[in-house]
């Protein structure tokens, strides 16, 4: 008898309400199972890299190298995908700065200089070129310091700090003197501060 007894109230309390996202007695809250987590591993390195450059902020260097060893090739495939927003295609073209292999370098001039890109990309293409090839990059650089569009020399301005050297001081200096929009004289004011510090400065 006492088996029976104990058989029954263990199949009682298997009757009670279940996890099954119903309302509990009275209508209170449930008991809702607990919501599925994305399973990231499901997503392509191309979905994985749309998800980062939509996020706020700039994606690292190390972000955007953890999603693959040819994730360069889905940024460039990217930067040219137009049912895109603006935004994450500019970062896009901003991460390949990363990247100092042909396909970049060759992207990134493309840009550049091809007309059919909007100024954006252009701008960001240019600041990206000064990461991927560093002192390479100068000539380029100084000629775009010398453009007709303001927002185009600032972003060489910033370019050229980005590298560094005696040559970009050098022509930092010399751009300093003729420079009249207060944009660029505060980007040339910046990287000249940066760059001529002392290393014994206190931060």
């Amino acid at each position: 008898m006492r088996f029976l007894v104990v058989a029954m109230v263990l199949l009682a309390a298997g009757c009670g309400p279940q996890a099954t996202g119903e309302p509990g007695p009275g209508g209170t809250g449930p008991e809702k199972p607990f919501p599925r987590p994305v399973d990231s591993h499901r997503m392509s390195s191309r979905e994985k890299l749309v998800d980062l450059l939509a996020r706020p902020g700039l994606a690292t260097e190390r972000e955007v190298r953890g999603l693959g060893p040819a994730i360069d090739s889905d940024l460039a495939n990217l930067a040219n995908e137009q049912s895109l927003s603006q935004a994450v295609r500019l970062e896009a073209v901003t991460c390949l700065g990363y990247f100092q292999n042909k396909r970049a370098r060759l992207l990134l001039r493309s840009i550049l200089t091809d007309p059919m890109w909007d100024k954006p990309f252009r701008m960001a293409a240019l600041e990206a070129m000064a990461r991927s090839m560093g002192s390479e990059a100068y000539e380029t650089l100084k000629q775009y310091a010398s453009d007709g569009d303001s927002d185009i020399r600032a972003v060489a301005v910033r370019g050229l700090r980005l590298i560094g050297g005696s040559g970009a001081v050098g022509l930092l200096k010399s751009l300093q003197l003729i420079e009249r929009d207060p944009q660029v004289i505060q980007e040339l004011d910046e990287a000249l501060r940066e760059l001529t510090r002392s290393p014994f400065e206190v931060q």
